[in-house]
């Protein structure tokens, strides 16, 4: 299913993932699809961007997995100041990790690596336009 980039203009997406070279994919690809993308390395350095940001956010985009802070650690630390925030998650690790660190509507928004550009950009427009 192709994204209309109308739809995806003037979407924001926050993009957290701890590696480097994954984050710089995942970005190039949404910024392709017509999103404008704030990557993150870790949930501190999402957390700071947060700051300056945050009425730019549309989506939340984060590995579930990551040092210092795992992505639903994150999402709850955002929600505690927006508890409407749209979220996205994404995990290479096996269904039991994701079973145990998601409940049933959160896994409902959970995007399995590796993904291919279009099952990205559904994925992110399906998240960001859903109902709060």
């Amino acid at each position: 299913m192709a994204v209309d980039p109308i739809e995806t203009q003037r979407k924001t997406v926050l993009l957290v993932d701890d590696q480097a070279s994954v984050r710089f994919v995942v970005a190039r690809l949404l910024e392709k699809a017509g999103y404008r993308v704030l990557p993150a390395g870790s949930g501190a350095e999402a957390l700071e961007i947060w700051e300056t940001c945050s009425q730019e956010i549309d989506l939340l985009f984060t590995d579930l997995q990551m040092p210092g802070m795992t992505g639903p650690e994150l999402v709850a630390r955002l929600r505690e100041l927006n508890p409407r925030l749209k979220v996205l998650f994404t995990s290479g690790s096996g269904i039991a990790v994701v079973e145990s660190m998601l409940n049933s509507e959160e896994r409902g928004h959970f995007l399995p690596k590796p993904f291919r550009s279009p099952e990205l950009t559904a994925a992110v427009n399906e998240a960001i336009n859903a109902d709060s």
